[in-house]
């Protein structure tokens, strides 16, 4: 893996005391406004070289977050190596962003819950909530 463009000085001198590597696998912007950005010669990342590379240097502890491509790259590993993730956490906004188009094509704005009520049925989680008026 070759670094390309890092995070601000002071972000990454502060990341280096805290001992914390940060992994972007593509462009990314931060809140500072800095860009980050790691490429490797073959242009797709494995989460296995992810995790050599970062297990080489010593480190034993990460969080992985994304969207549906490098959760589906995770979940495949575990599939065949139930101790590669120890934990889940999943995220739920109650907001209805919609597939293929299907909502954010025919409104104005995205339909969100408000208030929100929420409760486990088994294994899964119910969300409840009134429509909130659009923002």
């Amino acid at each position: 893996m070759e670094v390309i463009a890092t995070f601000t000085q002071d972000g990454l001198a502060l990341a280096k005391q805290a001992h914390r590597l940060f992994v972007t696998l593509t462009y990314a912007q931060s809140l500072d406004g800095s860009i980050a950005a790691v490429r490797a010669d073959n242009p797709s990342l494995t989460v296995r070289l992810v995790q050599g590379q970062i297990h080489a240097r010593g480190i034993i502890s990460v969080m992985v977050e994304g969207g549906a491509s490098i959760l589906t790259s995770c979940l495949m590993v575990q599939a065949t190596d139930s101790q590669f993730l120890s934990h889940g956490i999943v995220t739920i906004a109650p907001l209805f962003v919609g597939g293929l188009k299907g909502v954010a094509a025919l409104l104005p704005a995205y339909p969100r819950l408000h208030p929100v009520q929420v409760a486990s049925l088994g294994n899964d989680v119910v969300m409840f909530g009134p429509f909130a008026p659009p923002q």
